[in-house]
């Protein structure tokens, strides 16, 4: 089955002459609410400082608009997330979606929950005081995601099950990218994630704080629309 993304081998993206359908100024939620399937959309993007997936991209953030009309460009097509938080309407999110504390918020006296994990087929139970799910690389200005890629087709889902003493050690390996390595810290790459949890917990999408909830769904949805470079 064709499930899209980027190809090994191939080039990612494609030059074009008709220029960008749209001009988005802001940050990535911005970006997420201009997503429609019924077309792959060619936007033409300024990014405001909190973006984290210009950070991924890396994209010049603020400073004048990008034209629509522009001449000529390379469409870069980037995937999102469908989310659903408690079975309402799905959402959209281009850079992160969040349950719990993210692993840069997370102290001493944040206690561990279980959490239930579908990660495609496979069942999962954990015991952690967050859960991300990451489009981009960067969450928070941190790469906590190297080898991940918005534009391959899938997402990375990551738990952290730290004890309280090894939490501030795990901060200083965010910003070297070196948690993955400890035995408490879990990952893997999924197209289809359901996370429950018995007690509600906080929900961020993109970075912006949403109800708190018992089940969240996430599909990747490959090449959702084309940003213009």
């Amino acid at each position: 089955m064709d499930v899209g993304g980027i190809r090994k081998g191939e080039p990612w993206g494609k030059a074009v002459s008709e220029g960008a359908d749209e001009i988005v100024i802001g940050g990535d939620a911005d970006l997420a609410c201009r997503i429609d399937l019924t077309k792959s959309k060619i936007i033409a993007w300024t990014p405001d400082s909190s973006s984290d997936l210009a950070t991924t991209l890396g994209l010049t953030k603020a400073g004048a608009p990008k034209p629509a009309h522009a001449s000529r460009g390379h469409a870069l097509p980037v995937d999102a997330l469908s989310v659903r938080i408690d079975g309402a309407n799905p959402m959209w999110a281009v850079s992160s979606v969040a349950v719990g504390q993210t692993p840069n918020q997370t102290r001493r006296w944040h206690r561990r929950r279980a959490f239930a994990l579908r990660v495609d087929n496979r069942q999962k139970s954990v015991s952690a005081t967050g859960v991300i799910a990451m489009n981009a690389q960067h969450l928070e200005g941190l790469r906590v995601v190297p080898s991940g890629h918005p534009g391959d087709g899938k997402a990375e889902v990551q738990w952290f099950g730290l004890a309280p003493v090894d939490r501030a050690k795990m901060r200083k390996r965010l910003a070297l990218a070196e948690h993955l390595g400890h035995k408490d810290v879990g990952s893997a790459t999924f197209r289809q994630l359901t996370v429950e949890f018995a007690r509600r917990r906080s929900v961020c999408i993109d970075g912006v704080p949403f109800s708190a909830a018992y089940r969240v769904e996430i599909s990747v949805v490959a090449a959702a629309f084309q940003i213009l470079i």
